[in-house]
């Protein structure tokens, strides 16, 4: 099957979420180092490509969830690019390793709703409990959580649209934040707890299926 032009997908203007895969599923991101090498990289091409904003994202040992607003499509395309380059090629040097580090384009999901906005975030920040690296989420790290949560600077994040909705007052909005993050509902503890018993029970939230998608990189 062709590859389908990302044009299709994504328009000036946009707000998506972006999904990252290493190469085979391999388990490359463990340290300290990859996550500081990642941010340096990923804020010199914020400052090449001003027309794209990250508004968040959270790194796991294998896969990264980045949620971003892009004013020109086509300077989305060039900032993912370059900056997965670069990444892979100064990644490689550190680790001594060869060959691709990322796994084909990365997937988009174009995010056109203000709840489904809200709801990738909560999703994103839950993702290290859901691979046991932590038991709260105010422990996760390698994220954007605290920047939102608890108020901590971040050169890379530009907050998005609708986190004001969380409050008018800034420990308010951190508060009410926290809370919508860090509470799970009830048919989501249900489903876990499941998957807990039968690991192959994949977790499925309906909005992220009606906007899957993907989207090029080259």
């Amino acid at each position: 099957m062709p590859r389908k032009n990302r044009s299709d997908y994504i328009f000036d203007n946009c707000v998506v979420h972006a999904r990252l895969q290493i190469n085979n599923g391999e388990f490359h991101f463990k340290k300290t180092s990859h996550f500081n090498l990642w941010r340096k990289i990923t804020l010199r091409y914020l400052k090449k490509y001003p027309t794209v904003k990250l508004t968040g994202y959270q790194w796991m040992s294998n896969h990264c969830h980045l949620t971003l607003e892009a004013d020109i499509a086509l300077d989305l395309s060039r900032f993912m690019h370059d900056m997965n380059w670069r990444f892979a090629f100064e990644f490689n040097k550190l680790s001594q390793r060869k060959g691709h580090l990322f796994q084909n384009r990365f997937r988009c999901s174009v995010i056109d709703k203000n709840e489904y906005e809200q709801t990738v975030q909560r999703y994103i920040y839950r993702n290290q409990i859901r691979a046991r690296m932590v038991k709260k989420v105010s422990q996760t790290r390698w994220s954007s959580y605290h920047f939102y949560a608890y108020g901590k600077e971040d050169p890379l994040v530009t907050p998005f649209r609708t986190y004001g909705l969380f409050g008018v007052k800034k420990r308010m909005r951190m508060l009410q934040f926290r809370r919508f993050v860090e509470t799970m509902m009830s048919h989501e503890e249900k489903t876990w707890k499941k998957q807990l018993i039968n690991p192959t029970i994949k977790i499925k939230n309906n909005t992220f299926i009606n906007y899957s998608i993907k989207t090029g990189m080259g």
